[in-house]
């Protein structure tokens, strides 16, 4: 904002708040749902909760393969 860069200015901003927004809805998903196995991965518990900790790892996952990708994308200029 400071440098006159606002959502209405042109397409190129949009594009850049739309993305950092996303990027802050995927993450606070993901650490939620981390903090929710970590939450369930007590000592007392008879059984690790093998979904939620097996679809947060798949998440994570995703997110690394994505993050790759988009590197990959963007340095290449495909």
């Amino acid at each position: 904002m400071a440098q006159g860069l606002f959502l209405a200015s042109n397409p190129a901003s949009d594009f850049f708040y739309i993305l950092t927004a996303l990027h802050g809805l995927h993450l606070l998903g993901g650490v939620t749902a981390l903090g929710y196995v970590l939450g369930r991965l007590r000592p007392s518990d008879d059984a690790p909760p093998r979904a939620a900790l097996s679809a947060a790892s798949l998440y994570w996952h995703f997110m690394a393969v994505l993050w790759l990708y988009l590197l990959l994308v963007l340095t290449t200029r495909l």
